[in-house]
């Protein structure tokens, strides 16, 4: 889902039968924005029985990281998501320096506030169902 309604129709109708993972891409891609706009989502659709994905787009994409990270859901990181590396000062290589990025973040915190990322979810950048 990409807004706060596509969180409520979904909250609404229930997740199908089967849903393993809930995928939340916040779509605003101003950086001082984005964070607000993941949590919206997050509160219009609730809690879920299914995991939530959160990652986001641009600018937002390394703010909404950080965000995925502190409130413990699993996040992503690729191509897909922006070329930038976090510091902005030049874009990524490659899918893989990306990842490091993300994971240097994740790596940093203390042990009880480290996120569910891990390496083979955020490898795979793309295809996520939504």
């Amino acid at each position: 889902m990409w807004t706060s309604g596509d969180a409520v129709q979904l909250k609404r109708a229930g997740l199908p039968r089967g849903t393993v993972r809930v995928v939340a891409e916040v779509t605003v891609t101003e950086r001082d924005v984005a964070v607000a706009e993941a949590k919206r989502i997050l509160t219009a659709l609730g809690p879920t029985p299914a995991p939530i994905l959160l990652h986001g787009e641009e600018a937002g994409t390394w703010p909404v990281l950080e965000y995925a990270q502190r409130i413990h859901l699993d996040t992503r990181m690729g191509f897909e998501d922006t070329l930038e590396r976090p510091d902005r000062l030049r874009r990524a290589t490659s899918n893989e320096e990306l990842v490091r990025y993300a994971l240097s973040k994740s790596v940093a915190r203390q042990p009880e506030e480290r996120s569910v990322l891990r390496p083979a979810r955020l490898a795979r950048g793309g295809g996520q169902q939504r």
